[in-house]
């Protein structure tokens, strides 16, 4: 699970990101593409003193310059993984990897790749620039993640060009071969180009889970086909003793065009997150309309897949012959209706604003637990047919919504965490 240090580590360097770096080139005679940024010492951390409502939440946000953004647009979009950690076995053992696209000068490409990686708890970072300077890549790249293996860091990203569809993405991944602390990013490696993959990858979400009883690890990336809004899943087949991945095929997690309304244009599916745990456990969920109406359910709402084996195979029986589990509307209305969104809101012209339902955002993340549960922390709005209402009264916000197992509908229960009303 996620600790509070990478939250804090979170706001700090997407803060940080804004400053410009002093890059530091590389011997042309090594072999690694990327050039590495000199380290930042802990020495350097400036002190932030958080403000609170609360006088009893007071607390001291460090913060280090790692590297600098001309688009940081992959550090805030809802479902990438802009930053992870990989516990090594110790309190102390906290290794992060983070991905962004990075700043090459004003009149540059706002593609470039970049990444850090920290070994000593994020105290000190190295920075690597131009990971998709190299062929495939087209330093046109999009929406990077960060994942943090066993042995290796990973970055994940798509490319602006070289694939097929609409717009041309393309799936790549590199990492350093020389492990967490090695210094050696390989050129870009296309997740799987083989024939029969589909077209247009956009927005790819990575997940890493390890099986120490058989000492494997396993990457799995969602990508979303921005031709027709599809999801796909790529699923590891194994990780080399040098870190490279052969991955599987595409498999259409998500066939959005048959069972969820909207188009490519006219889109009303968000990407989809995915976590598996230690044990094999894990799920994807997105949120979605259905295309026709199912068991009575009109909310957009999580449609969910699961799998019990790393993300080898996927849950096929589900909802009215469809392989998705789904949170009912009578769950939303029972948890949230008229406790924290009323069914109807005063207008200060003397009409009443009529509610038809719920709606949940596109912005959503996705966590296993050890015992299988799923947790969701999704947004959640009032809905009519003119709309939805994000500010309209406070239960507007963010919520947690818990299953010890989503093939139940029955099982969840949902908490409300925070009020968006005067933030979103």
């Amino acid at each position: 699970m996620k600790k509070l240090v990478t939250v804090i580590l979170t706001l700090a360097l997407m803060v940080s990101l804004v400053f410009a770096a002093q890059p530091m080139q590389m011997d042309k005679t090594t072999k690694m593409p990327a050039y590495r940024i000199d380290k930042v010492e802990g020495e350097t951390m400036a002190n932030i003193s958080a403000k609170s409502k609360s006088p009893d939440y007071n607390p001291v946000v460090h913060a280090v310059k790692v590297d600098s953004s001309l688009n940081g647009y992959g550090m805030v979009v809802g479902l990438t993984n802009p930053l992870t950690h990989f516990n090594m076995g110790s309190e102390d053992e906290n290794y992060f990897v983070m991905a962004y696209r990075q700043f090459q000068g004003l009149t540059a490409s706002s593609g470039h790749i970049g990444a850090a990686v920290s070994v000593d708890n994020g105290e000190t970072w190295t920075g690597y620039a131009g990971l998709n300077t190299n062929a495939p890549g087209a330093v046109a790249g999009r929406y990077p993640s960060a994942i943090g293996g066993e042995g290796y860091p990973y970055i994940i990203w798509n490319e602006y060009a070289g694939g097929g569809g609409t717009y041309e993405g393309r799936a790549l991944y590199a990492y350093d071969a020389l492990g967490w602390a090695g210094g050696f990013f390989t050129d870009p490696v296309d997740i799987n180009m083989t024939v029969g993959n589909p077209e247009d990858m956009w927005v790819g979400i990575p997940d890493y889970s390890y099986d120490a009883a058989a000492g494997a690890g396993y990457l799995n990336v969602v990508y979303t086909s921005w031709t027709n809004r599809n999801k796909y899943l790529f699923h590891s087949l194994g990780i080399g003793d040098d870190g490279a991945v052969s991955f599987t095929r595409a498999v259409k997690i998500y066939d959005v065009e048959t069972h969820f309304q909207g188009t490519a244009n006219e889109n009303y599916t968000s990407d989809a997150g995915i976590g598996i745990n230690a044990d094999g456990v894990g799920y994807v969920a997105c949120t979605a309309y259905w295309a026709e109406e199912v068991n009575g359910s009109t909310y957009h709402t999580f449609m969910i897949r699961k799998t019990e084996d790393y993300g080898t195979t996927w849950s096929t029986s589900g909802t009215n012959g469809m392989p998705y589990y789904y949170i009912p509307d009578a769950v939303l209305d029972d948890a949230i209706l008229d406790t924290y969104i009323p069914s109807s809101v005063d207008l200060e012209d003397g009409t009443v604003l009529e509610f038809e339902g719920l709606f949940i955002g596109y912005d959503n993340e996705v966590a296993v637990d050890a015992d299988g549960g799923l947790h969701l922390m999704c947004l959640v709005v009032p809905s009519s047919d003119n709309g939805v209402y994000p500010t309209i009264v406070e239960g507007c916000g963010f919520y947690h919504f818990y299953s010890p197992d989503p093939t139940d509908a029955n099982s969840w229960q949902v908490t409300f965490v925070q009020s968006m009303q005067e933030t979103w």
